[in-house]
């Protein structure tokens, strides 16, 4: 008989504040205006680094003696390839929509870097 899963809701929650953390530097980043007011705001990339810390104890947490590696790698493999695979060609397709939306001229390009103080965010 198979041991039942346990789930660790506590830490559930705390995603949920990690994931928020995260949104609300995008919107610090992309509308400075918003975001001006509360410095916290700039300090949501430490949500990802807790959602690494995260993950690597839950997989420890989970782990059982008897689960073999290669069991282990085909779940993670089926898991995240679907929307890695998803990711991509929305991320394929966006730029061709830019361009057949903007026939005759250069298609419009996304900055890698932050928004200087008074411009209009980081489309260009």
């Amino acid at each position: 008989m198979p041991a039942p899963r346990t789930q660790l809701n506590s830490l559930t929650g705390l995603r949920f504040f990690a994931a928020m953390a995260v949104v609300l530097y995008h919107v610090h980043l992309y509308f400075p205006a918003v975001s001006d007011s509360l410095a916290i705001f700039g300090y949501g990339y430490t949500g990802v680094s807790f959602f690494f810390i995260l993950s690597g104890f839950v997989l420890a947490w989970s782990h059982r003696p008897n689960f073999r590696p290669g069991r282990f790698y085909w779940n993670r493999v089926a898991r995240i390839w679907p929307l890695h695979l998803l990711t991509m060609l929305v991320a394929i397709w966006i730029p061709a929509l830019s361009v057949a939306s903007n026939p005759g001229g250069s298609p419009r390009r996304l900055s890698s870097r932050s928004p200087r103080p008074g411009s209009r965010g980081v489309l260009s």
